[in-house]
Order: structure tokens, then sequence, then C-alpha cells
């Protein structure tokens, strides 16, 4: 089955919106790699002292 589309990767709009897509996705990943350590010194030591 052939899916047929109208988008064309070429145009500017959709670069641009590659781009913002890619910047959410660092961010995303920047956030993940916090949670992973505890959520930062504050979070750890709150966490621990109860």
């Amino acid at each position: 089955m052939i899916l047929h589309t109208q988008l064309n990767p070429r145009s500017a709009e959709f670069a641009a919106n590659c781009a913002a897509m890619l910047k959410q996705v660092d961010a995303l990943h920047t956030l993940l790699a916090q949670v992973a350590q505890g959520g930062g010194v504050k979070a750890q030591e709150r966490h621990t002292s109860r």
C-alpha cells in the first residue's frame, strides 16, 4: 500500500518545523538526563532528609 502525501520535505516550512522539533527533542533529552540524576542536588538532599 502506498501512502500519498502533500508534504514537501524541501520546503522552508518543513525545514523550520523540523528544526523546531529537533530543538524540542534536545530539550526533552536534557530533561531526561536531569531526571536520571535524581532531579539535582537540592532534590536529592530533600529526599534523603526524609
